[in-house]
Order: C-alpha cells, then structure tokens, then sequence
C-alpha cells in the first residue's frame, strides 16, 4: 500500500528486500532512526519522518531533531544507500544535474526576457528576469569551489554576491562595480 502522492519507484524501492550493504547500515541504527531514515526516504520531508518514527513535540521540536538526525554520518549513509539506486535508475548524476545547471546558466539572456506588446503587437519593451540564471550560476560556481576556492598567491578571492531578485541591470552594475575596483 501506498500514498497517492508517493512515487511507484519510491514504493517498489522500500518494499524490496534490502541488499546486503544496505541492511548491515540499518542494522547498525537505533529502532528510532531505522524508523526515520525509512520515513524519511518514502516522504523527503525531515519533519514528517521524525513525526513517523516516533519523536514527539513540536514541528519546531521535530525540525531541529530530523536536523540532527539528517547530520548523523551513519543516517546520511544509509538515506544515501536507499536512495543512490533511486536516482541511478532514473538518470540522476552529478553529470545531469550539472548540465542541467550549465543550460541554464548559459542560456542566452534572450531566453530570460518578457517581451511586451502594444495592442498592435508590435515589442514596446520587454522585463529581463535573470533570477534563474543567476541560481544557475552560483550553483555551479559553488560546485566547482570559483567563489570558496582560496586564492592564488598575490590574487585577492573574488566574492561577487548575487541576490536572487536583482535585476539584470543591477547584476551588471555589480560587475562592472567589481572590475573597475580589481584593475586599481
């Protein structure tokens, strides 16, 4: 039996006899936490799995205990045992989700802009929205260590922070801020 809003693959994967890896992991934790990492795989959601396992108190209560959980090496292990064939089936790589990631990023600032019309339907204007592209670009920044990554010796970091709701314009602005101040 499932919930209607829980995925068949997600159902199939948690009512299959655990392989051995993944059972030596389960074994290893408390009844509480078993409970919990199977909880939490089958919904995705920290609070209703440790509500599921059996903690009690507050959804404040129980968001700080599922964050505690979910920082538990052996927890993270063996939600990541459970899951790694989930998204292996599916297609999920750090190569699909960076790709993904790059198209967005890359993706011409066209691609980004609303155009608006007169009643003639003639283009009077258009709103550039670069807040997913901007996502996109700190995201693989952040994969790759551009922004964390120490410099080289004598080179200043570069530490360029970008709101999500900031227009293109002031984006560019920024950048523009930035290299002026880097060239003096």
């Amino acid at each position: 039996m499932r919930d209607s809003d829980t995925p068949a693959h997600l159902c199939m994967t948690l009512t299959m006899t655990p392989n051995s890896e993944i059972a030596g992991t389960l074994e290893k934790l408390k009844p509480k936490q078993k409970a919990f990492v199977l909880e939490y795989v089958k919904q995705g959601n920290g609070v209703a799995a440790a509500r599921a396992a059996g903690y009690r108190g507050t959804d404040a209560i129980l968001r700080s205990i599922a964050s505690q959980n979910l920082t538990k090496l052996n927890i993270r292990r063996a939600i990541e045992e459970f899951t790694k064939p989930i998204f292996e089936e599916a297609g999920v790589t750090v190569k699909a989700l960076v790709n993904e990631l790059a198209r967005y990023a890359f993706a011409p600032l066209e691609d980004f802009a609303k155009l608006k019309y007169n009643r003639e339907g003639e283009i009077i204007g258009a709103d550039l929205n670069l807040r997913d592209k901007l996502t996109a670009i700190k995201m693989l920044g952040d994969h790759i260590g551009l922004f964390s990554a120490p410099a080289d010796a004598g080179e200043k970091p570069i530490s360029l922070n970008f709101h999500v709701n900031m227009t293109g314009e002031e984006a560019r602005q920024k950048l523009l801020e930035y290299l002026r101040n880097r060239r003096r």
